[in-house]
């Protein structure tokens, strides 16, 4: 059984009041939460009764991948919530998501819980740490591969057509270089999920892909970070 773990965004400055209704009920629904190091922001979450005594909070200022992978060895469902935006953008978080997807991605399910677009999405699950990325277009109706761009790391961010996944991943193996992993988000809206694929270059072929869906759209992180990915 995949266990849920959820990235819970939260509003922008102070303004907790907007947090959404489904990422207040998804709080009150787990007992493990990862959160960022700012004490205002738990006291204010203890004050409105969205985390209570039930919960265990685990500040990412400190290491905590041994303790996530605990939880997943266990089935214990977890969630990792932003203070301000969402998680793993500008936000502390992707170690913990690079976990899932490098070595747990057939034992959790990740859940974008609040976010605002399937961009957003997309940032939050892709296992980065996001401060900057370049958004190239929707493929294929108007894209570009930035042969030109300087070799220094940033992730590429498209919209791909669901019936083009093929086309466009032998496009990215053909023009861009220094890949590391692909990361496809499936928007299944119907389900309120999202489904992720992970393509890992080189060593993993297209038999990895999903078929090519005509009623569904993906959102695609193209990984060209030189570091490892989170343990």
């Amino acid at each position: 059984m995949r266990i849920p773990v959820f990235l819970i965004a939260s509003p922008i400055g102070d303004y907790l009041q907007d947090l959404s209704v489904s990422a207040i009920h998804t709080l009150k629904s787990v007992t493990h939460v990862f959160v960022e190091a700012n004490d205002k922001y738990l006291e204010r979450l203890r004050e409105r009764g969205i985390l209570s005594d039930q919960h265990r909070v685990y500040l990412l200022s400190d290491p905590q991948v041994d303790r996530a992978r605990g939880f997943i060895r266990a089935q214990e469902p977890f969630a990792i919530l932003a203070s301000s935006g969402i998680p793993c953008f500008l936000d502390p978080g992707s170690e913990l998501v690079a976990l899932c997807l490098d070595h747990h991605l057939d034992d959790v399910e990740l859940i974008p819980v609040g976010v605002s677009s399937a961009l957003d999405a997309g940032l939050c699950m892709c296992g980065l740490d996001v401060d900057i990325f370049h958004f190239n277009g929707h493929y294929p109706e108007h894209h570009i591969f930035e042969s030109s761009l300087p070799d220094n790391g940033i992730p590429l961010v498209y919209f791909v057509r669901g019936a083009t996944v093929s086309a466009f991943v032998a496009e990215v193996r053909a023009k861009v270089p220094n890949v590391r992993r692909l990361v496809l988000l499936k928007d299944l809206r119907k389900k309120r999920r999202s489904l992720v694929t992970v393509v890992r270059w080189p060593e993993d072929d297209d038999g990895q892909l999903p078929p090519d869906p005509a009623d569904a759209d993906f959102v695609c992180v193209i990984d060209r970070s030189r570091d490892e990915p989170g343990r």
